[in-house]
């Protein structure tokens, strides 16, 4: 493996999200970037190089955008790993299944290997390279709340919106599908083991704002 390549948004993101809050008793991101089932693929692979462009609070556009950006100065080809993952920010959410859809098709058609990861999944994105499960649900699964108390919290307190235990299990199925399977299910995750002040800071967030945040 030449290069591995990391897209997408707050999911991969692994320079910003906590690292600054150590004085509030949080865990350093810089401490443990090796617990990130991004890096966790990295320490793996052990890649030539590793680039990691995720970026919170970032929609499909952007990534598509930083894909092309990258794609024009590095040239992707086949020895090369892009790990991608397709969120709703800058999209109408009303046609996000349409977008991340064209989106996912053009990224299969690039040089290099691919692995497509939705925060929202959908039968239509159905495909070898593509994780068949929704990364929010794994998220929301792990915490002990109803859906609407756990979407009206502001700040996820958990690095990627996941617990150390499923960042684990995130990377084992990658692995797996860098073999060729593909069959996944919502209880291969570890599920209903956080209070809802376990998982978020007790603030609310604004009604405007689509969904969980890092602060």
């Amino acid at each position: 493996m030449n290069r591995i390549f990391v897209f997408g948004d707050s999911y991969v993101d692994d320079k910003r999200p906590n690292s600054f809050k150590k004085d509030e008793g949080r865990i350093s991101l810089i401490r443990n970037q090796d617990k990130l089932w991004t890096h966790q693929v990295k320490n793996y692979l052990q890649p030539l190089q590793f680039f990691n462009f995720g970026k919170i609070g970032k929609g499909p556009r952007h990534t598509i955008h930083s894909i092309n950006r990258q794609n024009h100065f590095r040239k992707f080809d086949k020895n090369d790993l892009l790990i991608v993952v397709f969120s709703f920010q800058d999209a109408p959410f009303d046609e996000i299944y349409k977008i991340n859809l064209e989106y996912q098709k053009y990224i299969q058609s690039l040089a290099s290997q691919v692995l497509i990861f939705h925060c929202y999944y959908d039968i239509i994105f159905n495909n070898q390279n593509v994780f068949p499960l929704s990364l929010i649900e794994i998220s929301n699964n792990e915490i002990v709340a109803n859906h609407s108390d756990i979407s009206s919290r502001r700040t996820d307190k958990r690095i990627n919106h996941l617990s150390f235990v499923n960042h684990d299990i995130l990377y084992n199925c990658v692995k797996k599908m860098l073999s060729g399977f593909n069959q996944f299910n919502y209880s291969d995750f570890e599920y209903k083991f956080l209070d809802l002040d376990e998982a978020y800071e007790p603030e609310l967030r604004e009604p405007s704002q689509k969904a969980f945040i890092y602060d």
